[in-house]
């Protein structure tokens, strides 16, 4: 039951995020960020202000016995 979807983040707002999720500072996030570009894991919008990733989050799982075929982890893979 996961689901792969486009999501479209102001960068700023995606600065805020890591640095209250991963506790560094501003520059370490804008860092790591750089590293997800150069990566490919994040685009860069041409607007300049905007980043785009494919988000593969679960979306409520359901026990499937250790299978991993949909990227969720199998039971408590969630």
């Amino acid at each position: 039951m996961c689901g792969k979807r486009v999501v479209q983040i102001l960068e700023e707002d995606f600065i805020k995020a890591l640095v209250q999720g991963y506790e560094i500072d501003e520059d370490e996030a804008k860092q790591f960020l750089e590293e997800l570009i150069r990566d490919g894991e994040i685009k860069r919008l041409p607007d300049g202000k905007t980043l785009e990733f494919n988000d593969h989050g679960c979306d409520g799982c359901k026990c499937n016995h250790g299978d991993d075929d949909d990227g969720c982890g199998g039971c408590g893979g969630c």
